[in-house]
């Protein structure tokens, strides 16, 4: 434990609290897969808003799952899931910048993992975007 801890210390990584930032271009679905695979509803309301609109989200949010891990003698186990603005924003390049330093002034702010990187990024692109090539872009 005391070397995980040492190891996420040097690669500027959160030790008490885990992110997963959710990344891609506006409309790919990051909101959608943030309330698809981890079934975050509440009252049969989805937590991270979604629609048929290019562009919904405009601001760098979490939403923090809390569990307990008796395999691992665990207990409140935090794992913080990042919704960010999309790129190719409807509103220009001006607003990619501005998304891009959300996401950035997000993770310099926050009130646990200040100033460290995301454990983990997950990169979504739409199942028909033609413009990955290679062997297994068959779908």
């Amino acid at each position: 434990l005391i070397n995980h801890i040492w190891q996420s210390c040097k690669i500027d990584r959160g030790i008490g609290h885990a992110s997963i930032l959710m990344f891609g271009a506006s409309g790919v679905g990051k909101s959608s897969t943030i309330n698809h695979i981890f079934d975050l509803k509440e009252n049969g309301n989805q937590f991270a808003k979604t629609s048929n609109s290019p562009s919904e989200t405009r601001e760098t949010i979490e939403f923090n799952i809390v569990n307990d891990d008796p395999n691992f003698n665990v207990k409140d186990i935090t794992l913080g899931v990042v919704d960010s603005p999309g790129l190719g924003d409807s509103n220009g390049p001006r607003q990619d910048v501005c998304n891009i330093f959300s996401i950035k002034e997000f993770y310099q702010d926050h009130p646990i993992i200040g100033n460290c990187y995301p454990n983990l990024i997950f990169i979504l692109i739409k199942a028909s975007d033609n413009r990955f090539n290679g062997p297994n872009t068959s779908f």
